[in-house]
């Protein structure tokens, strides 16, 4: 373990905080668990040395670290699959590099203040929670290879101020992007050459926005800014199977009849045969969305018998549904479709306690 203490500043903390303490760790061996308390403002890096064999190297950050305070946190090459650790932060600000063992970011119920999130090569296959977080400042999803679904709920009470700004760029992988900014807050977004992506779903009725969606050849389905009014600026451009898209739910006619040039306040280049103008690019209800992007946040899953054995039962759902089953570190065990009668096999789901997601509702399971 590596530690220096000194002074510094941080911008994206309360300006009542002027000190922060670095702490850097390079590996598990002989450390003690550290405590890091209220009131205190801490940067600290977990770094593993790769010269160290596997068993040396950063896996458990619970044994190393319980966080009360402010917390800038950066985990660059570690055998790390979870933030555990971390659950009593009220403020987190996190950078991740290359990470080969984790699976799922699950940002804690316990975060209010994000102060920001950035994901850069890393192994992740789905980012989901922020269901309590308040304020956040940026998001920075760059060139995660396996990473799937995102999904952050975002009820940002305290954000007003702040020009909040997302990138999503070349995540091969990435299919599916939920963003569930309630409070307007969202001013910048770029979603740039992600090859496999199918939907975005921006929920944000901010007034004035600056988006890009380009290069993304996959691309299907756009929705969400209901009831935005005006958009500075928006660049939908060659995002060759772009057929649908539902915005301006309450927006549409009001500056349509006001404005009918409105169509240049966008660049729509080389999409889908037929989309030539903003006209094209809506449609009269959002009926066709995929399953859970109509609720901004994940609700309670009622399942039963929990604890089950060999099968579990969810509600009958009204349409061919995918299940997943995650164990308690965030790797998914099993995933398939819900029967008909609303039946789960349990069947090769080893016993323990689980996550099970279904659309935009989950719940923990007890396998017996």
């Amino acid at each position: 373990m590596k530690k220096s203490f000194f002074l510094g500043f941080l911008f994206f903390i309360p300006a009542s905080i002027f000190a922060q303490i670095f702490v850097t760790f390079t590996n598990q061996a002989d450390v003690d668990a550290y405590s890091f308390q209220a009131g205190s403002d801490y940067n600290v890096s977990l770094l593993n040395d790769t010269t160290l064999p596997l068993s040396g190297q950063i896996a458990n950050m619970q044994s190393l670290l319980t966080i009360t305070g402010y917390l800038n946190l950066n985990i660059e090459h570690t055998l790390l699959t979870s933030l555990a650790g971390v659950e009593n932060s009220a403020s987190l600000f996190i950078y991740m590099e290359g990470n080969k063992m984790w699976d799922t970011l699950f940002i804690p119920d316990d975060v209010e203040y994000l102060f920001g999130l950035s994901c850069e090569r890393t192994f992740l296959k789905r980012i989901y929670g922020a269901e309590k977080v308040r304020f956040l400042n940026g998001v920075n999803l760059i060139d995660n290879d396996r990473l799937k679904d995102v999904h952050l709920a975002l009820p940002l009470l305290d954000s007003t101020s702040i020009p909040l700004w997302l990138k999503v760029e070349q995540n091969d992988s990435l299919k599916t992007f939920y963003w569930g900014d309630m409070s307007n807050h969202l001013s910048t977004f770029n979603f740039f050459e992600n090859r496999q992506m199918k939907h975005v779903h921006i929920e944000t009725v901010r007034n004035k926005i600056n988006g890009k969606i380009e290069f993304n050849p996959d691309l299907d389905s756009i929705s969400g800014f209901l009831g935005l009014d005006s958009i500075h600026s928006m660049f939908i451009k060659q995002n060759y199977q772009l057929a649908e898209a539902c915005v301006f739910q309450r927006g549409i006619e009001n500056y349509l009849v006001k404005y009918p040039n409105l169509t240049h306040f966008f660049e729509i280049q080389n999409n889908a045969t037929g989309l030539k103008s903003l006209n094209d690019l809506l449609t009269a209800d959002c009926s066709w969305l995929p399953n859970g992007v109509e609720e901004p946040f994940l609700g309670d899953l009622h399942i039963y018998p929990n604890p089950a054995h060999t099968e579990v039962f969810i509600p009958i759902p009204e349409k061919p549904t995918v299940y997943h089953i995650y164990d308690m570190t965030g790797k998914e065990v099993s995933s398939g479709l819900v029967a008909s009668d609303g039946r789960i096999s349990l069947v090769n789901v080893s016993k323990g306690m689980y996550v099970l997601l279904v659309g935009n509702k989950r719940n923990k399971l007890l396998v017996q």
